[in-house]
């Protein structure tokens, strides 16, 4: 279902030490840059870009506000789905969490992704106990509340994505591709990503857990 969305975060990384912006080109950054230049006209949330559905499916997104998450959301308008953001703050083409909590999911969701998270390699923050606790407040809290929400709804989505990290896993090269069968880490990173899964743990619904490295 959502295959596609992520297959635009799958380029291979340019050799060039130097960006190179122009849009004439291909490479890397060039699709960085497209990101920013059709971020003003295409907004994150709203109705599809493509599709012919008189009622389009609808897809939450929490943390679609972020650099990920608006290509995210601008891929799946592409694909023809309604898209609505989870966020703070009241917003067009939204809703608050606290609303998502109080109210359920709108009526039609197919699909809830969850991408809501401080970034931990934010270069103006160092690792004190303070902003790991908002790391792993602001991934576990979010993911929760978005389980309990589809675990007590009578009309549950279709499918659950949630982020996860590539942390997850040892970070010593042992030559052995990781998969889900993979051995867990112990340091800070694998322990938020294993209390970060738990988190979202839903029932009767499909759940897809994406281990994304940076």
């Amino acid at each position: 279902m959502f295959s596609s969305v992520w297959s635009v975060l799958q380029t291979p990384w340019s050799a060039s030490m130097l960006p190179d912006f122009s849009t004439k080109k291909q490479g890397v950054f060039s699709k960085l840059a497209g990101v920013f230049l059709v971020s003003a006209e295409e907004p994150c949330g709203g109705a599809p870009l493509a599709g012919t559905k008189e009622r389009p499916e609808k897809v939450l997104v929490g943390g679609g506000s972020g650099f990920v998450g608006g290509e995210v959301c601008r891929q799946l308008r592409r694909a023809g789905y309604e898209v609505i953001v989870i966020s703070r703050a009241q917003r067009e083409y939204g809703v608050t969490w606290d609303e998502v909590e109080k109210e359920g999911f709108p009526e039609g969701t197919h699909g809830v992704v969850n991408l809501a998270g401080q970034n931990v390699l934010d270069p103006l923050r160092r690792w004190s106990p303070s902003f790991k606790e908002l790391c792993r407040s602001s991934r576990v809290n979010t993911t929760s509340l978005l389980a309990r929400v589809i675990n007590r709804s009578m009309a549950k989505p279709e499918v659950f994505v949630q982020v996860s990290g590539v942390g997850y896993y040892p970070n010593t090269f042992t030559g052995k591709v990781m998969d889900e069968e993979g051995k867990q880490g112990d340091d800070w990173l694998a322990k938020l990503a294993v209390e970060w899964e738990q988190a979202g743990v839903v029932e009767g619904v499909r759940r897809v857990v994406l281990r994304p490295g940076v």
